[in-house]
């Protein structure tokens, strides 16, 4: 006996009855087989005995997204291939609704494709409330606010903000599927609509730095389960995780608290081109976003329902940051900015800016760094105070011994950008094959340091070079944060 099942419906297997079914993914049929299902029936079948199997099923797949042809985009936008049409909230999922569709099928004993096989359609049509699974929709809402202090706040202050996210209760769209299926709804059996593998993540502007986050509190609406934690972790270099929730059952609400420095004044305008990069704030504020993404995220834009956003893969400059985070999936968001008033006190800032093939401001990355190859990290640190930042030192050191610097003190370079271009300063004061070390400097407000240091790729691998700065800034705010450091890591391809 087999069940050939909709591409939408999983199966879980160990509720099989009875045992020793087979769940063919690819295809997803369910089949018991009288060589491998302890069962006398599937042995013998007398006259007038019949066979039963049960096993139970859950919606695993969302169905696609409603888009709109007159805005490609936002199409364009989406992460999951849209469908061309809006299904219903819910929607169904239909095994058997026209005929020569495969529900069911037996098997002689011989491999398949071989032998006597039989297939039996079952009409979905007439018996459809045996067949039909409800694909009841999740809606999901986050919500992240600046709890203290008031705007605007002064640099190395803490900004603390609330994250708060829910499954929402779905009155009146499912009063009657819940009252056809109560089992399914009061959180006792399924707390439908579910969330599945709910996933939480914030991701902040370089002008905030991370100080403390709380687990992530879920508390039940229906009261049958206690709240539970999830624990978050810090994701280099401007982000946080917290760990999956495996269900979120509908109704249920998560709860967190995250505090953040101020790191550096907020932009108020494009800043000026310096050769690095051209800063564009479109608001004069540093953003900080708290991202919802679920496994059965379906949550397009339509007008007049309850629909909360559009799932876009990010492609915006701030406040989506797709260059801190590549990777993440980013589902549905909130934001929060804050403004940031600088002190009258000089403020460092240090950064990396990759592997260059020449030692010189303007020139250009490196786009791979290959075994045997001569190279440039290029590492920058920016007054962004007021005031001068007296006796400020820079070295770098590389670890795992997959790359060396050159030991000759001219392959590595300093240069200071004075409005309105680039200065050489000086060559490094001391030079080994995993240590550089420049000389101690005066950093006046608004110049930047920007340091070449020349190494070889050795061997192929990861080689990671860490830049250290730091300088005398007793009394200063940023005091309790020096020194600060960054690392470049390179893989190095054959």
């Amino acid at each position: 006996m087999a069940d050939a099942l909709p591409a939408e419906l999983g199966v879980l297997t160990p509720t099989a009855d009875p045992g020793g079914a087979t769940y063919d993914g690819t295809n997803h049929v369910m089949t018991w087989n009288w060589q491998n299902t302890p069962n006398p029936k599937f042995d013998k079948l007398d006259p007038g005995q019949e066979i039963a199997v049960t096993f139970q099923v859950y919606l695993r797949q969302k169905p696609g997204f409603c888009w709109d042809e007159s805005d490609f985009a936002k199409t364009r936008a989406y992460q999951v291939k849209p469908i061309e049409r809006c299904p219903t909230d819910p929607y169904k999922v239909v095994d058997g609704a026209a005929l020569e569709d495969v529900t069911g099928t037996w098997y002689t004993g011989a491999p398949l494709g071989t032998g006597f096989q039989a297939k039996v359609d079952f009409n979905g049509l007439a018996n459809e409330q045996n067949v039909v699974v409800y694909g009841v929709r999740p809606i999901f809402d986050i919500e992240k606010v600046l709890f203290d202090p008031p705007q605007p706040m002064d640099v190395g202050q803490i900004a603390y903000f609330d994250i708060r996210v829910q499954n929402l209760d779905r009155h009146p769209r499912y009063d009657g599927l819940m009252g056809t299926y109560p089992e399914e709804f009061n959180g006792k059996v399924r707390d439908n609509p579910y969330g599945r593998e709910v996933m939480i993540t914030d991701v902040f502007d370089e002008g905030l730095d991370f100080v403390s986050a709380g687990n992530l509190t879920v508390t039940d609406d229906d009261g049958v389960n206690p709240p539970a934690d999830y624990a978050a972790s810090f994701v280099p270099d401007k982000g946080i995780k917290w760990a999956t929730i495996p269900l979120l059952g509908g109704g249920d609400k998560g709860a967190v608290r995250i505090s953040l420095r101020a790191n550096l004044p907020s932009p108020a305008q494009p800043a000026e081109e310096t050769g690095l990069s051209t800063r564009c704030n479109w608001n004069p504020g540093w953003h900080n976003c708290a991202f919802l993404d679920a496994r059965n995220l379906n949550q397009p834009e339509r007008e007049g329902m309850d629909w909360k956003d559009i799932e876009l893969r990010p492609w915006y400059f701030s406040p989506l940051h797709r260059n801190l985070h590549e990777g993440l999936r980013y589902g549905i968001r909130d934001c929060a900015t804050v403004i940031v008033i600088k002190k009258g006190d000089p403020w460092i800032e240090l950064s990396t800016l990759g592997e260059w093939a020449t030692p010189a401001p303007g020139g250009f990355a490196v786009g791979e760094v290959h075994q045997g190859q001569t190279y440039y990290y290029a590492m920058s640190i920016y007054n962004h105070g007021e005031a001068v930042a007296e006796g400020v030192s820079f070295y770098a050191t590389l670890a795992s011994g997959k790359a060396s610097f050159n030991t000759n003190l001219s392959d590595h370079l300093v240069f200071e950008w004075v409005n309105p271009g680039w200065v050489f300063r000086s060559n490094a004061i001391t030079a080994t094959s995993t240590k550089v070390e420049f000389g101690s400097v005066n950093l006046a407000p608004g110049h930047i340091l920007l340091h070449f240091l020349r190494a070889h790729a050795d061997y192929v691998g990861n080689a990671d070079a860490t830049g250290q700065v730091d300088y005398h800034s007793t009394g200063f705010v940023q005091d309790p944060f020096m020194p600060d450091e960054v690392m470049e890591s390179t893989q190095i391809a054959p």
